[in-house]
């Protein structure tokens, strides 16, 4: 049970032509069991019919417009900074994909376990296989080695089931669920959306939160629904082409931009390991590439 009856959250959704994912995402959100909520989308451009529907949405809504080229990072900072002006230290900011679905508890849980912890840590929810509804996906990651760039994803593949439902400490977190209370972000900042215009900003606020303390978490009791053929352009999957991981180097919508990646390392502490992080990346990243090469060759081959 919730203890701060009076409790706000601001939702900030951002969104670019995902009329299907908006309207079953929003849908979840209004049928959350905590119902003091109020509603910031980012309507990123979208030419879909997305803006005609949510014109007639209400429910404590503000929709805010982009031009196309806020991206994620761009549409949640302009979101929280619409509303910086009223959000207080007591408040929580609830950052939300458009393409999940939120289990009824889900912002409830995360409010629970937050005041267990008296608000001195930031929580992710469990991202859930929405075909099955019971495979885990990545929830966020912790660095075992940055100079070598070992990560490790707690609970990453396995099932609901095979889990204890204990909160796990992580590092970087995903924004697909995550709750923020307010006096987190007065200390630490917010979403560095002009670093990270795309992918990475999450992941690096995560780091900056446990760095100054704040502790991030994924509370898997609660639960998001996500359909993993929607998360966008990755050319860092292997089954990416050789032309989309060779474009993923400096695209805006790639998890291996080397730009974004180089930005990243900055969360290192001791500066000295910034140059062997970014070798290990490259390497990384470049290995996959050699192998895409390689096997195009084996193909030509046979």
């Amino acid at each position: 049970m919730i203890q701060n009856k009076a409790a706000r959250v601001f939702v900030i959704i951002t969104c670019h032509n995902q009329l299907h994912a908006i309207k079953r995402c929003l849908s979840s959100l209004f049928k959350q069991t905590f119902k003091n909520i109020s509603l910031v989308v980012v309507d990123d451009g979208s030419n879909d019919n997305t803006s005609e529907f949510l014109s007639q949405i209400g429910n404590n809504t503000v929709v805010l417009r982009g031009d196309g080229n806020l991206w994620w990072g761009g549409g949640v900072l302009r979101g929280y900074e619409s509303i910086s002006h009223v959000v207080q230290e007591s408040d929580y900011i609830y950052l939300v994909n458009c393409d999940v679905e939120l289990k009824e508890d889900c912002l409830e849980k995360l409010l629970f376990f937050l005041e267990s912890k008296k608000n001195s840590c930031i929580a992710h929810s469990l991202t859930v296989n929405q075909s099955d509804r019971e495979t885990i996906i990545t929830c966020g990651s912790n660095i075992k080695s940055w100079a070598l760039f070992l990560t490790d994803h707690p609970l990453r593949g396995m099932k609901r089931s095979q889990i204890d439902f204990a909160p796990v400490a992580i590092e970087t977190v995903t924004a697909r669920s995550l709750l923020i209370p307010n006096n987190v972000i007065e200390k630490v900042g917010f979403i560095d959306g002009k670093a990270f215009p795309h992918y990475g900003g999450d992941s690096d606020f995560g780091v900056r939160c446990k760095r100054l303390g704040f502790q991030p978490f994924v509370v898997p009791q609660s639960v998001c629904y996500l359909d993993i053929l929607s998360t966008g352009n990755n050319p860092g999957l292997d089954s990416a082409s050789l032309r989309d991981k060779m474009g993923g180097l400096f695209s805006i919508k790639s998890t291996n931009n080397l730009k974004y990646r180089w930005k990243f390392g900055r969360n290192i502490e001791k500066g000295y390991l910034r140059i062997p992080y970014f070798i290990s990346v490259c390497a990384q990243v470049f290995g996959g590439i050699i192998v895409e090469i390689l096997r195009s060759l084996g193909r030509r081959l046979s």
